[in-house]
């Protein structure tokens, strides 16, 4: 069955996108068709390469075709999406560094610290010496790639993908993550949590951007990196998308969450998080932590007069 790319998969436009694949569920032959394809952020990157793998994964067997006349097929490669896919095609380019500028695809099969200095490295090069300019942005990425990261080798029992890019137009910072396991609302029902067994998949991602809500239990688990992140996100005046099952939550600046099911049996099996802010919003990221824990309830306001006097 082919399944034909639209020119731009963003936003609300991978929505579309995830009704078509999921009329693909039966399918043991997937024709995947490029050639209008003209836009894709990172989000649907990662999530379009743990859609596929996850595909491949239950023995389907899947096509990639007209790459030859797709508009950003060369992006593509550069991305490392196609060969994250199982596909290696004669590159008819010279790769360049892509320090400060993006970050290919990852596949997250390594440990999240590791992940985390890569995918800070790359879009702020030097920032891990104290004092450096890159310092704060270098710290931002890797606390979101590392949380992020943790709940995809801890819960999702998928496989996770990853990936960001520095846009120069409007210097937008924007990372994602995406896994095809079993999703967050399968999750906590797995970990028997009673006020879990009667919920949707939206009213789950909400549920898990609230404080102290957690799958795992343990000292070494507070149930707050997905919070954190959230909090990042406002205190920036950034955006933060969530996608799991039939449910999408966003979270932007002023702390307002919108949250829906999935129209036209659009669903996502797995967990996309995106995020996207200002480079020049992130600030001093020691304060800029303080806050958000301030934010969550985990800190008491007089702390932060008490570390920053």
């Amino acid at each position: 069955m082919q399944l034909l790319l639209p020119r731009a998969l963003k936003s609300h436009l991978f929505i579309d996108f995830l009704s078509s694949a999921e009329e693909m569920r039966d399918c043991d032959l997937i024709e995947v068709d490029f050639k209008h394809l003209m836009l894709i952020t990172p989000g649907p990157l990662a999530a379009l390469t743990a859609i596929v793998n996850g595909w491949v994964q239950q023995g389907k067997t899947v096509h990639f075709n007209n790459l030859h006349v797709c508009p950003i097929s060369g992006y593509l490669q550069r991305m490392d999406f196609l060969k994250m896919c199982g596909l290696h095609l004669d590159e008819k380019f010279e790769r360049r560094d892509s320090k400060g500028r993006f970050v290919p695809v990852q596949k997250v099969d390594h440990p999240v610290d590791k992940l985390g200095d890569e995918m800070a490295e790359c879009l702020a090069p030097g920032g891990s010496e104290h004092g450096h300019a890159m310092a704060d942005l270098w710290d931002f990425a890797w606390y979101v790639m590392t949380e992020t990261g943790n709940n995809v080798r801890q819960h999702s029992l998928g496989t996770g993908y990853a990936t960001a890019q520095v846009t120069l137009a409007d210097s937008m910072v924007k990372l994602a993550i995406a896994d095809n396991g079993k999703g967050i609302l399968k999750t906590f029902q797995d970990a028997e949590l009673e006020w879990s067994f009667d919920m949707s998949d939206e009213e789950a991602i909400v549920k898990a951007l609230q404080p102290r809500v957690s799958s795992k239990f343990g000292p070494n688990n507070e149930g707050v990196g997905l919070t954190l992140v959230s909090n990042f996100i406002q205190l920036t005046g950034g955006w933060l998308g969530v996608l799991s099952g039939t449910g999408l939550a966003s979270v932007k600046k002023g702390g307002s969450i919108q949250s829906l099911t999935l129209p036209h049996g659009a669903k996502y099996t797995g967990t996309l998080i995106a995020i996207a802010v200002g480079k020049e919003n992130i600030g001093e990221y020691a304060k800029l932590l303080i806050d958000a824990k301030i934010k969550a309830g985990l800190l008491e306001k007089n702390m932060h007069r008490a570390l920053f006097e």
